[in-house]
């Protein structure tokens, strides 16, 4: 394989990775505030994402397509190289 190969394969499994760690941060930190938070204040909590989501609904495909774009602004950096 050459370099540039190795490079681009480097960049999209360091995306690739990024997304599930950042995943996985998420899972453990709902975890935790669900086990050290008062059933009260978890609804509240959840009622608050809620609401973010639902102000955020329309802009979210533009959102993830610019996340997208980005990544693979990112792995075309390492091919350029």
């Amino acid at each position: 394989m050459p370099t540039t190969t190795l490079s681009i394969l480097g960049r999209t499994l360091t995306v690739l990775g990024g997304l599930v760690l950042l995943g996985v941060v998420i899972r453990l930190a709902v975890a935790v505030l669900e086990a050290t938070l008062p059933p009260v204040l978890m609804n509240g909590l959840a009622a608050g994402f809620t609401t973010l989501l639902d102000i955020l609904n329309p802009a979210l495909g533009s959102l993830m397509a610019l996340f997208i774009v980005v990544g693979l602004c990112y792995i075309a950096m390492g091919w350029r190289r």
